[in-house]
């Protein structure tokens, strides 16, 4: 008897009783920390536009109906189903009524997180609202008109969904295609949504132990089928000749310690990253053997979903530009495998309540430092320097200087727009650089620690002296130099040789 329990297959998740495992103290616990989630979502989406979004207002200005979207929009920024959104609200009076969807998304998947956690318990439910709710870089994207926060939402969808159709082996039409639905959106979403996918699918290929092949069989065609073929006409049609804009190539063992880095609260650039990424490294690697330990399912969803399909896809697709962001949906999930490792420890033990407790509050306190920066410093302070450079300026029409004429130009042109009695303005780079130089000069920058030089040179050794640095708090936008011509009075220092245009 003993041999035979050894072999078995394991069992399922456990279905808890809310009414005897859930104190009135833990439900407001668990209420008021969604309540403070969405509070810090919709406070940093009220923090400017930046590229990337503006890019996609601009792109679906351009678009007479929703089917141009898919077959003429082809750039790597086109996020399907954020520009749907975009392209459905139309001009707005300000930029935060295109966030609100996704801040609404991005609450909906920390809620989605609690669900997912209350079939374990209450442990385990309020870990997962508390790591996804203050996670940084969940509050990041889930606060920009962009695809990430829908995504997030869709993809704990789907997780939840597969929770309960692999509790028993019954007919359960109505959830199959709807998880079938749900993955086709979540692809519209963001394609990074691959990872979840094939974690799923592997995570019902190994309950097939359990229940009859015909169970295995039907759940395959409804749920993985429609999504399966929807990916590649989406890839006939529009992916395949995707234009990228461009970026910097970063190595991937750099942009893998980033992510694992932004976890558990790091930063995502400086020395510490390499401290935090090893952090986030030990603790998936201790969760991933705990599950493995107590034979859960789950273990097989979330070594796929962390570790082994973004890996897989990094090295079959070897991507030119790859951001930490393009791991958004594993940084979601691996604060799901931490909540339930910390959860099921907390039950163990009054030791393992201790660690749970310190490990909350040692996580808590990294995000919040990061988000805090978020919200006070913002994205960029793209509005603010334009407002500047229209008061100021004294040249007509305004001209203006920038080392990178896309992304310089994209943004300022946007804010102009929003500035009342806004002055002509042009643009110059390193094409058409007037020998007199323009009256100002834009430098941008995306280094943490950025201090520029007080004085800088053109092409034609006109003299700039800096006028004030709009700073960014890091993951989305840049650092913003302004400098302003003034008269060539002396020879310039050697090392300041002329600006950098890319």
């Amino acid at each position: 008897m003993k041999k035979k329990e050894a072999h078995s297959p394991p069992a399922a998740e456990p279905v808890l009783s809310p009414s005897k495992r859930w104190p009135s103290r833990t439900r407001l616990a668990c209420w008021s920390v969604i309540l403070l989630a969405g509070t810090l979502r919709l406070q940093a989406g009220l923090d400017d536009f930046w590229l990337d979004e503006i890019w996609t207002v601009a792109l679906m200005e351009g678009m007479d109906s929703p089917a141009q979207i898919i077959l003429d929009a082809k750039v790597v920024n086109n996020h399907f189903l954020n520009s749907f959104i975009v392209y459905s609200l139309g001009p707005q009076k300000h930029w935060l009524w295109y966030r609100l969807p996704a801040v609404a998304a991005g609450l909906g998947a920390v809620i989605l997180a609690g669900f997912a956690g209350r079939r374990w318990g209450p442990w385990h439910a309020f870990a997962a609202i508390l790591l996804t709710g203050l996670s940084f870089p969940l509050i990041q994207y889930s606060s920009e008109a962009r695809g990430y926060a829908y995504v997030m939402f869709f993809a704990m969808l789907s997780f939840v969904i597969m929770q309960t159709l692999l509790q028993d082996d019954r007919p359960r039409w109505k959830l199959e295609i709807l998880f079938g639905i749900t993955a086709i959106v979540s692809f519209l979403a963001h394609l990074t949504y691959v990872y979840c996918f094939a974690a799923l699918g592997a995570w019902l290929l190994y309950s097939g132990k359990k229940f009859p092949p015909a169970t295995l069989v039907r759940r395959a065609l409804l749920g993985f089928g429609p999504p399966t073929l929807f990916v590649g006409w989406l890839y006939f049609v529009s992916l395949q000749t995707a234009s990228r804009g461009g970026g910097k190539i970063e190595p991937f063992l750099r942009t893998t310690s980033r992510a694992l880095s932004l976890i558990v609260g790091g930063p995502e650039m400086g020395p510490s990253v390499t401290l935090f990424a090893t952090f986030a490294g030990i603790g998936l690697f201790s969760a991933l053997c705990f599950f493995y330990r107590r034979r859960e399912w789950t273990a097989v969803f979330f070594a796929g979903v962390v570790v082994a399909f973004p890996a897989a896809a990094v090295i079959v697709l070897q991507p030119e530009f790859l951001y930490a962001r393009y791991f958004l949906v594993s940084i979601l999930f691996a604060q799901l495998l931490f909540a339930f490792a910390l959860g099921s420890l907390a039950e163990t033990s009054n030791g393992g309540k201790w660690v749970y407790i310190a490990t909350l509050l040692f996580l808590t306190i990294t995000n919040t430092t990061h988000t805090k920066a978020l919200l006070e410093t913002g994205r960029g302070q793209y509005l603010a320097a334009a407002r500047l450079i229209n008061e100021q300026a004294t040249s007509l029409p305004v001209s203006i200087g920038t080392d990178h004429p896309f992304r310089n130009q994209m943004v300022l042109s946007y804010y102009w727009k929003w500035i009342r009695q806004p002055k002509p303005l042009r643009f110059y780079s390193k094409n058409n650089w007037p020998q007199q130089g323009p009256e100002w000069l834009l430098r941008h920058s995306m280094k943490r620690n950025y201090d520029p030089p007080s004085v800088q040179l053109d092409f034609y050794q006109n003299r700039y002296r800096l006028v004030k640095v709009f700073p960014y708090a890091g993951l989305s936008g840049w650092h913003w130099g302004l400098y302003r011509k003034e008269a060539f009075t002396q020879p310039a220092p050697p090392s300041l040789n002329g600006i950098s245009v890319r």
